[in-house]
């Protein structure tokens, strides 16, 4: 399909879970809209790795439940969690409410799997960090917002949950 409009010269514009705020997945006049609606599987979750394979449309909250139930999680965490998919997480380079302690989406991708405007497939799914095979194309391609690529598979590294959470507040002793 991509293929066939970027020959055409036919717009296209791709659609997630549709929570972006800057109004980047809504279509022009004249745009197809390519919804990833059905490319929302958890591939493969492999936990002597720790990396997950996900497909673009798979919400947030489906992969961290996914990792979750092999005792890991995946630390990206937004408000819209249910309805974020991960391939806009990717496409904006998501930070969350613990991108202090893990990062933005960036540090989180082993590797993408993308599909160009010309409809090229570029594929890179690693399941480790270290890959010195040449250059690191999934870094052109985090953050890219719509202009040049369509359809990311990714593989994530997930994490060991962490055992327990307290807070507390300390408070002096007075004599």
């Amino acid at each position: 399909m991509l293929r066939l409009c970027h020959s055409k010269k036919v717009p296209l514009t791709t659609q997630g879970g549709m929570t972006g705020l800057v109004r980047g997945a809504l279509p022009n006049p004249n745009e197809i809209v390519l919804s990833m609606e059905l490319m929302n599987a958890v591939e493969e979750v492999d936990t002597s790795s720790g990396a997950a394979a996900v497909q673009a449309g798979a919400p947030l909250q489906k992969v961290q439940e996914r990792v979750g139930q092999e005792g890991y999680m995946f630390p990206l965490d937004l408000g819209a969690r249910g309805s974020c998919t991960i391939g806009g997480n990717i496409s904006t380079n998501a930070g969350g409410n613990r991108v202090i302690r893990y990062g933005m989406m960036r540090d989180l991708i082993l590797g993408l799997e993308v599909v160009t405007a010309d409809g090229t497939v570029l594929q890179s799914l690693h399941k480790y960090i270290k890959n010195n095979t040449g250059i690191d194309l999934k870094q052109l391609f985090i953050g890219q917002r719509r202009d040049s690529r369509r359809g990311d598979a990714g593989r994530f590294a997930h994490l060991p949950r962490p055992y327990r959470a307290a807070s507390g507040a300390l408070r002096p002793v007075l004599p």
